[in-house]
């Protein structure tokens, strides 16, 4: 029998907990043992600066040096925590620049090996940070991938008529050819100003 199954990735899971233990060396790839995680990768720019975003901090020019070679080393730290959690079956990433940095991120590091395919959309965030999900192929066939776009009432804009963030990500699939997945991938707006003031946005 088939089951539809809804995972909110970002309400629900943070790479932490999923974290191996001493017994969960190796485990196949039943259903009852998938791991499923959510990674903030925290600010994963390329180099180059996109003229319709505000990245240019993240540049060779800039303060921060943001040169190929400290990319490179980011994306090596960054799949050596994936390592850690033994390579998820569905990584939800937040704080991903564009799609070039999720297929660096999958091909110019350990995590090659795996076969992880991509879904990403860019969103209208003024930094042009987006959420992606990264999966294995062999595990889930895509049927349909879209967003839900954030958008705010004028009270909670702070006087920004053009204030948003990142879309919401919805990924439907199939999974181990069997059961029906609809994973939700959300990076809702931080607790800048106060927990109670910023409560409305998330």
């Amino acid at each position: 029998m088939q089951k539809n199954t809804h995972i909110p990735f970002a309400l629900f899971f943070a790479w932490a907990s999923l974290a191996p233990t001493s017994n969960s060396q190796n485990l196949p790839a039943k259903p009852e043992n998938i791991r499923v995680a959510f990674y903030n990768v925290e600010n994963l720019f390329d180099t180059v600066d996109d003229p319709l975003t505000s990245d240019e901090e993240f540049t060779p020019a800039a303060a921060k040096e943001w040169t190929e070679a400290r990319y490179q080393t980011k994306l090596e730290r960054l799949a050596r925590v994936v390592d850690g959690m033994q390579y998820p079956a569905f990584l939800g990433l937040a704080e991903v620049e564009n799609h070039r940095v999720c297929a660096d991120f999958i091909n110019k590091t350990s995590l090659k090996k795996h076969r992880y395919k991509i879904v990403h959309f860019d969103s209208p965030d003024v930094r042009g940070i987006d959420v992606a999900l990264l999966y294995q192929k062999k595990l889930f066939k895509v049927l349909n991938a879209s967003t839900i776009r954030m958008d705010f009432p004028d009270e909670l804009k702070g006087g920004l008529p053009d204030y948003t963030t990142r879309d919401v990500l919805v990924v439907e699939g199939v999974f181990q050819k069997k059961d029906t997945l609809h994973l939700l991938i959300a990076h809702f707006p931080s607790r800048s100003g106060g927990q109670k003031e910023s409560e409305p946005k998330r």
